[in-house]
């Protein structure tokens, strides 16, 4: 092959007239040094930062399709999530402080130390379905049960002692630490199924800044991280594999959390009560068995904790009582309210069965005595 040839093989973007026919058209000596000819093909770094443009555009482009079709962000806080007190077992408890929380943490109003004279204090502890995520502050159940039983004529008040995250072992400290100062005479305990199903994320510190601020401003990274759906899979397994070994952790661990509770309760002399919360898909149609339920109201029981599942009176609103997987939406948390007046006023005292009408001795549904 020439060197005509092979110049015009080797380098194509190399105008003719630099490469030779023959050497002895080249004017260049035969001992001379070769002349560098650089190429017009793009450096490494220029690839780099052309890939990286290109997947900069991919990526908003991508960003913006989920914010159209992904999750929206989840509702802004009036605070920020802090750590607050170390449980006596070690784990972390955490309150919110800022506008629209009391002294407390709480999304609640203040309240005074001591009660009025003849006020029934009600204590609801639970996690942000008590604390009512995604609806206004006056629009969750706590609320609710106060302005009902205050039309009843009932002189009562009602404090919401809930977080979002909290599990029955940082609503069993918060008893201690908040709601026994204010020496309640009743405590609700709402359990959402997701205390069992994610007990070991329930007890963990809040997710660092990082994380939380992605959470609320990437549309991508909640659709990546699908911690929504995650959830109600989770919260499946209790139906779906109730001897799983960590569905089966998780209940011992809530039950312990309850046992401490009520120890703390009847200490104080104050009534405890468990109210169960459904997911939403309990409440679609050809729902799966209610062994959760079932399970948490025959352990309550067995251990004299009266227990209310909710999803009866809730199933007649269907999906449109909550606003997400595990959240009620205002008609869900009025429902709730009236729920829990109706329990007290014509229901058994300890699971809750409407006992209008009945004229046994016992209870049909647990044996107790009826008291007339």
């Amino acid at each position: 092959m020439s060197l005509s040839n092979h110049c015009q093989r080797q380098w194509p973007l190399v105008p003719k007239r630099m490469c030779p026919t023959n050497p002895s058209q080249s004017n260049e000596p035969a001992d001379s040094p070769s002349k560098v000819v650089l190429s017009s093909t793009p450096s490494l770094y220029r690839k780099a930062f052309y890939s990286l443009g290109i997947l900069f555009a991919v990526l908003l482009m991508v960003e913006a399709l989920c914010r159209i079709v992904g999750p929206p962000p989840p509702p802004a806080a009036d605070g920020t999530v802090s750590k607050w007190h170390t449980a006596p077992d070690g784990q972390t408890f955490w309150v919110v402080r800022g506008e629209g929380f009391n002294d407390d943490g709480m999304r609640d109003r203040e309240h005074d130390l001591n009660a009025s004279p003849g006020v029934h204090r009600i204590v609801c502890l639970g996690d942000s379905v008590t604390a009512g995520r995604g609806v206004k502050k006056t629009e969750a159940y706590p609320f609710y049960l106060e302005s009902f039983l205050s039309q009843l004529g009932l002189p009562v008040e009602v404090f919401n002692i809930a977080a979002s995250g909290w599990s029955t072992r940082q609503e069993a400290t918060a008893y201690t630490q908040i709601a026994r100062k204010y020496k309640p005479d009743h405590v609700f305990l709402g359990v959402c199924l997701n205390d069992i199903a994610e007990m070991h994320n329930n007890l963990t510190a809040p997710p660092p800044a990082i994380v939380s601020s992605l959470m609320r401003h990437s549309a991508l990274v909640r659709t990546l991280i699908g911690a929504e759906q995650r959830q109600a899979a989770s919260v499946r397994q209790i139906f779906d594999q109730p001897d799983h070994p960590a569905v089966r952790d998780g209940w011992e661990k809530v039950f312990e959390d309850l046992l401490r509770l009520q120890r703390e309760t009847q200490q104080d002399r104050c009534d405890l009560s468990v109210v169960v919360f459904p997911f939403r898909f309990q409440l679609e149609t050809d729902p799966p068995p209610p062994v959760a339920q079932k399970k948490m109201c025959e352990f309550s029981r067995r251990h004299g904790i009266p227990c209310l599942d909710l999803r009866d009176a809730l199933i007649p609103l269907g999906p449109k009582a909550m606003i997400d997987d595990s959240h009620l939406s205002p008609l869900g948390t009025k429902r709730v309210a009236e729920e829990l007046i109706r329990w007290g006023r014509s229901g058994c005292v300890m699971c809750g069965l409407e006992l209008t009408g009945v004229e046994a001795s016992e209870c049909p549904r647990c044996g107790t005595t009826i008291e007339r």
